[in-house]
C-alpha cells in the first residue's frame, strides 16, 4: 500500500508515516507532501483548501499513491482548519473520483498526539520508570514540554548529535494509541478512525 501523505512540515513527515502505519497496522510506502507546496497554476479556483486537496490528489495520482492521509495542526483554529478540510473533501468528492482521503487535525499540533503516550515518551528518552511525564492536558505547549524533555533526557546525553525530528520519529514508533488518554481531546482518535474507515483495505 502507498499513500501520500501531507503535513505541516519535517516534524510531520518524520511522524506521521509510523503513525498512520500503526493505525493500519501494516507497512506501507509513503510519498510526502507539505501543506505549503501544495500549489500550482493548474488548480487556481476554488477556496484554498479544495485547491490544496485537489494538488494532493494530482500529486497522488504522479506518485502512485492509492489513498491520502492529510493533518493540519489546529494553533488558534478552533477546528476551523479541520471544518474547511472536510467541505473541501465533500466539494471535490461531489465531482471527482479519485483515491479515498483521510483528513485530521492535531490538537494544537502533533506533538500532543506524541506526548499523550507517557510511556513511551520515557522509554524513547531513556528516563527510569518512575519519571513523571506531565501530561498533554496539564501543559501549556506540547512542542515546547517534549523539546524541554529531550534536552533534559538521558537519549540527549548520549546522542548529541541526534536531532529533535529524529527523536520525534523514534518517539512516533514507541506510540500507541491505547495509550494515549486524550486522543478524543488531541485529535489523534478522529484521525485514527479517519484512516481505518476511509482507508482500510476492504
Amino acid at each position: 500500500m502507498k499513500l501520500l501523505i501531507v503535513g505541516e512540515g519535517d516534524r510531520d513527515k518524520a511522524v506521521l508515516p509510523h503513525l498512520v502505519s500503526k493505525i493500519l497496522d501494516r507497512e506501507i510506502s509513503h510519498s510526502f507532501e507539505p501543506w505549503a507546496r501544495l500549489n500550482s497554476e493548474d488548480v487556481r479556483t476554488g477556496p484554498k483548501y479544495v485547491r490544496k486537496l485537489k494538488m494532493a490528489l494530482i500529486q497522488a495520482h504522479k506518485s502512485g499513491a492509492t489513498a491520502v492521509a492529510a493533518v493540519v495542526d489546529n494553533d488558534d483554529s478552533k477546528g476551523a482548519r479541520l471544518t474547511a478540510l472536510r467541505e473541501a473533501r465533500m466539494l471535490i468528492e461531489q465531482n471527482t473520483v479519485g483515491p479515498p482521503m483521510a483528513l485530521g487535525h492535531a490538537d494544537p499540533h502533533l506533538e500532543a498526539w506524541l506526548l499523550d503516550d507517557e510511556k513511551a515518551v520515557r522509554t524513547t528518552l531513556a528516563f527510569a520508570t518512575n519519571r513523571a511525564i506531565r501530561g498533554v492536558g496539564s501543559v501549556k505547549s506540547p512542542k515546547e514540554e517534549l523539546n524541554r524533555l529531550w534536552e533534559e533526557s538521558p537519549r540527549r546525553r548520549d546522542n548529541p548529535s541526534e536531532s529533535s525530528i529524529d527523536m520525534l520519529a523514534a518517539l512516533s514508533r514507541e506510540l500507541s494509541i491505547d495509550r494515549c488518554n486524550q486522543s478524543i481531546r488531541t485529535g489523534l482518535q478522529d484521525f485514527a478512525d479517519e484512516v481505518r474507515t476511509r482507508i482500510t483495505p476492504k
